[in-house]
């Protein structure tokens, strides 16, 4: 599908007044209401705004420049690692910014990267922290075929802005309660495909936004036959088919048009109900809240126990994910060790040693 830069442009207008029931886009309070619900919304809103000529509320012009320079130094980023650590992609979020119009910003929040391995993962923290740096989240696991996964976030203020890297060893998580984690397959990461599966992914821990549906459609654009076939086959391998079908319908209700269909498929019990035996389930039922929620309390306490009884093995056997914490910088060079001990999960790494819990906190004694 071909279409002109003044016809996407028009597009993108349908779907932002659609969506907040404006009349146009100088009708501000509806499309006003969305961006206060929706930050990530603002950059996308303001750019066309000031494209159309439009006069800016107070505050927008800034996080338009925000936007851009924070896009700016996480391409920066991005060359020097690729330059440093042969292998490693950038996913999700500069893909999508790259098929906006030109005049249009789309806001990234973080640097998402795909690395190829944990020892890899490992070594581009220790090269972050090395440059100032600092760790925010730290999560493995073991993957069904007992390969040890991991994720982590790192933050910096450089320039008076916040900046966010998101590093992962698996590139569909799933929210490892209702979907299990997934290896990409055979489909490219980095293509229409592969960033349309992880536009799905993100609405398994939330719900569809106004940009989800404007990302969709241009991605959808530069979409060959091929993907257009294909990518509703992945939706169902991954058990992604419901959110599809979620995607599809909010695009519609917003005057957009798509040419995929969602298969139809049954409700299935969760993954962790079909495939871990209790009382194992209530490790990562817990962690699901917390991402959901933040501090599911009442829970913490059940989990704790399970640790003291020693279930830290059978949990990882398992594949439930584990939250970490550095606790000495002892360092590893060149490797990592992790040892499943009976109340938590130690690692050696090159940049210190982590403990890890499947969220609850840590006992001194445990260590």
């Amino acid at each position: 599908m071909t279409t002109s830069a003044p016809g996407v442009i028009s597009i993108v207008d349908q779907l932002l007044t659609g969506y907040a029931g404006a009349a146009g886009l100088s009708d501000r309070v509806p499309l006003l209401r969305v961006a206060g619900r929706e930050p990530g919304l603002v950059p996308l809103l303001a750019s066309r705004w000031a494209l159309a000529g439009i006069d800016l509320p107070a505050g927008f012009g800034d996080r338009v420049t925000e936007a851009v320079r924070r896009c700016g130094h996480y391409a920066e980023l991005f060359a020097e690692l690729a330059a440093q650590f042969p292998g490693v992609l950038e996913i999700k979020g500069a893909h999508l910014g790259g098929r906006y119009p030109v005049g249009l910003v789309r806001g990234q929040a973080d640097l998402d990267l795909l690395v190829p391995d944990v020892l890899c993962c490992l070594e581009i923290i220790s090269w972050l922290l090395d440059a100032g740096w600092a760790l925010r989240d730290l999560r493995t696991w073991a993957d069904p075929a007992n390969r040890q996964q991991f994720n982590a976030f790192l933050h910096r203020e450089v320039d008076g802005l916040l900046v966010e890297v998101e590093l992962r060893t698996c590139l569909f998580e799933g929210d490892q309660w209702r979907y299990a984690p997934r290896p990409a397959g055979g489909w490219r990461p980095t293509g229409p495909a592969g960033t349309a599966l992880c536009v799905l992914e993100e609405a398994t821990t939330r719900r569809f936004r106004c940009r989800d549906i404007v990302d969709w459609t241009l991605l959808e654009m530069r979409m060959s036959d091929q993907d257009r076939a294909g990518v509703p086959e992945l939706a169902h391998r991954f058990g992604l088919a419901g959110e599809l079908r979620r995607l599809l319908a909010l695009l519609r209700r917003s005057g957009g048009s798509s040419a995929l269909s969602a298969p139809f498929t049954l409700p299935r019990p969760p993954y962790w109900v079909r495939s871990v035996a209790a009382p194992s389930r209530l490790i990562p039922l817990v962690n699901w809240q917390l991402g959901l929620s933040g501090s599911p309390v009442s829970l913490r306490g059940p989990v704790r126990l399970l640790h003291r009884m020693g279930w830290v093995s059978r949990a990882w056997a398992t594949g439930a994910p584990f939250f970490g914490i550095q606790v000495d910088d002892t360092r590893l060079t060149g490797a990592f060790r992790t040892q499943v001990r009976r109340n938590c999960v130690l690692m050696d790494t090159p940049f210190g040693r982590l403990a890890f819990s499947a969220g609850c906190d840590l006992d001194a004694d445990w260590l």
